[in-house]
């Protein structure tokens, strides 16, 4: 009886001890990628005109969701360039790999959609109807944003393409999502969310941190 209980007490340790070894395998290779994949966006990463990466969310730093760095690689081409200055405003539109890559993904799903023999969407009434004009929709969106600021603050185009406007003494944080946007943190505890991949951004980015340390100094 004694050497049974011994028996069965070695097969619980060996079994627990063999799920402790597997699970710190897959914790080791799951941190190596970590980080793999922060080292590479931080070569890709969007930075300010001073060579300073803008601060990630919180769930953007475990980079489970993040833009994969060749996109982001891809959606950046054209940042460099010079954007366009009205009447000391600056505006800033998409830039052509970000255009590129929003015409590309688009058109792939119009194509599994409706043209590919292959049926990709379950078999419920309108969906596909459905589909293709939140991605139209979203190509739409991508191509007509615009961004404007000045000493005096930010204009962009929200999701329903309105103009929204704010001042800079109400921003107090902004911080990269790990995919295609910037957030904006107001006083009054609200968030915004502008493009990232822009004509500009880095010039932006780099005033958009002075003033918000000039907010939080205040």
């Amino acid at each position: 009886m004694t050497r049974e209980v011994g028996a069965t007490l070695s097969d619980i340790v060996f079994v627990v001890l063999g799920f402790g070894f597997c699970g710190a395998i897959i914790l080791g290779f799951w941190y190596l990628r970590y980080l793999f994949a922060r080292q590479v966006q931080k070569w890709t990463n969007q930075r300010d005109s001073k060579g300073q990466e803008v601060e990630q969310t919180g769930f953007a730093k475990t980079q489970l969701g993040n833009l994969p760095a060749d996109v982001g690689f891809v959606a950046g081409v054209g940042k460099n360039a010079e954007p366009a200055v009205t009447l000391n405003v600056t505006i800033l539109r998409p830039t052509i790999g970000m255009r590129l890559i929003s015409i590309g993904v688009g058109g792939a799903i119009i194509w599994m959609i409706w043209l590919s023999e292959t049926n990709y969407l379950p078999d419920i009434a309108y969906l596909d109807i459905g589909t293709s004009i939140v991605v139209a929709y979203s190509l739409l969106y991508t191509n007509l944003y615009e961004l404007r600021y000045d000493q005096h603050g930010i204009i962009h185009k929200d999701w329903f393409l309105r103009e929204v406007e704010f001042r800079w003494r109400d921003i107090i944080s902004i911080k990269d999502n790990g995919q295609y946007a910037y957030i904006l943190r107001l006083e009054n505890g609200k968030k915004t969310e502008v493009l990232k991949y822009l004509v500009g951004i880095r010039p932006f980015l780099t005033y958009a941190k002075e003033q918000i340390a000039k907010n939080n100094r205040m």
